[in-house]
């Protein structure tokens, strides 16, 4: 892709299609990587979403180029727009392992924490799997994340998005348990979910406790 081509055309006219292209554009040209911003604060619902997921893309693959716009990240998770709100709690736990400074702090993830409770399941799932990411890249908070993510099986939701964020859980887990001394809550957890009346949750527990 010509790094003279008009971004926000190529949103228009390929969509998510054009994500892949331009983040790698993105993370060589500090110009592209700005339009790509702009381009997530569009009218344009089509340009917007594009936007916004080819940041998350870049947040995978580089997630350096994106570290110093942290606040801009937080403010969308604080939006009003769903599919950015999602994306943006990806890129968190994305950024979590360049965070030199400490941006992912106790008052942070006090907003994470709350959204575990969130009456979207879909917000609170994102945020499990992000919570999940962190407690991987960041030592000193996994003791409290753990004690958060076991909270998931009593938050008050109906039995079937209770027992997918149950099975996203698991998963979260399976992230950093490998650091812990103190693995009994976690694996008690998995047990429980073994009984799970969800089939995909039921396999997920057992092939996490098979590692074990």
């Amino acid at each position: 892709m010509n790094e003279d081509i008009d971004i926000f055309e190529e949103f228009k006219e390929r969509g998510n299609r054009a994500v892949d292209d331009v983040a790698q554009l993105a993370i060589k040209n500090i110009a592209v990587l700005k339009k790509v911003f702009e381009g997530a604060g569009s009218p344009s619902k089509r340009i917007k979403n594009a936007a916004g997921k080819t940041l998350q893309i870049i947040s995978e693959i580089a997630p350096q180029k994106l570290y110093l716009r942290f606040n801009y990240i937080v403010n969308l998770i604080e939006g009003e727009d769903t599919i950015l709100k999602w994306i943006a709690i990806d890129m968190v736990g994305n950024l979590s392992g360049v965070d030199r400074e400490n941006k992912i702090n106790k008052k942070f993830l006090t907003k994470l924490y709350d959204l575990l409770s969130d009456e979207s399941m879909i917000t609170a799932g994102h945020s499990i799997e992000t919570l999940g990411k962190i407690a991987r890249n960041k030592a000193r908070y996994r003791k409290e994340i753990t004690t958060e993510l076991l909270k998931v099986e009593k938050i008050e939701r109906n039995e079937e998005c209770r027992n997918i964020h149950i099975g996203q859980t698991i998963q979260a887990f399976s992230e950093y348990v490998e650091f812990l001394k103190d693995k009994k809550p976690i694996l008690a957890f998995a047990k429980r979910a073994v009984k799970n009346s969800r089939n995909a949750t039921k396999r997920k527990a057992e092939r996490f406790l098979s590692g074990f």
